[in-house]
C-alpha cells in the first residue's frame, strides 16, 4: 500500500510541476550578460551555498534550461552531493540544461536510494525526462515491482 501512495504522490507532483512549470518566455527575454550574471550567482550558490541555497539555485537553473548549458559542469559536480533529494533535482536540472547522460544514470541511482522522497522524486524526474530516459526502464520497472530497486 505504501508504495502505492508513492506513485500516487508522484504522479500528482509530476501534475503540479507540469502546472507550474517553468516560464521559458521570461527565461528567453534575458539577455546574454544578463543571463551569465544569473548564472554565476547560481552556480555559486550551487557550489557555497546550504543545502536549501543549493536547491533553489538548482531549481533555478532548471527552469533556465538550456540556456543553463555553462552550469553543466557545476551541476555534474553536484551529483556528488550528500544529500539525495538534492542530487534528484541536480539531475533533472543536468538533464534539462545539456542532456547529460549522466543525468539519468543518477536517477536511476535514486531508485535504489532508502530516502522514499529520493526515490519518489526519481520516479518523477524520469517520467519528465520521457524518451531520453528509456535507459532507465528496466531499473524503474524494478522499483515499480519489488517496491526499491536493488
Amino acid at each position: 500500500m505504501k508504495l502505492q501512495s508513492v506513485i500516487a504522490t508522484a504522479l500528482v507532483l509530476t501534475i503540479v510541476s507540469a502546472v507550474l512549470a517553468q516560464n521559458p518566455a521570461e527565461n528567453a527575454r534575458l539577455s546574454e550578460p544578463d543571463l551569465q550574471a544569473k548564472l554565476d550567482v547560481y552556480v555559486g550558490q550551487l557550489k557555497h551555498g546550504n543545502v536549501e541555497e543549493r536547491r533553489e539555485a538548482v531549481v533555478a537553473l532548471g527552469r533556465i534550461g538550456e540556456r543553463a548549458k555553462a552550469a553543466a559542469p557545476a551541476l555534474a559536480e553536484a551529483l556528488k552531493s550528500e544529500d539525495a533529494v538534492l542530487r534528484v533535482d541536480v539531475a533533472e536540472a543536468l538533464w534539462q540544461a545539456n542532456e547529460n547522460p549522466a543525468a539519468v544514470v543518477a536517477l536511476v541511482a535514486a531508485l535504489k536510494d532508502k530516502n522514499t522522497n529520493a526515490f519518489a522524486n526519481a520516479i518523477e524526474a524520469l517520467s519528465r525526462i520521457g524518451p531520453g530516459a528509456k535507459a532507465a526502464a528496466p531499473a524503474l520497472r524494478k522499483a515499480l515491482e519489488i517496491g526499491r530497486a536493488s
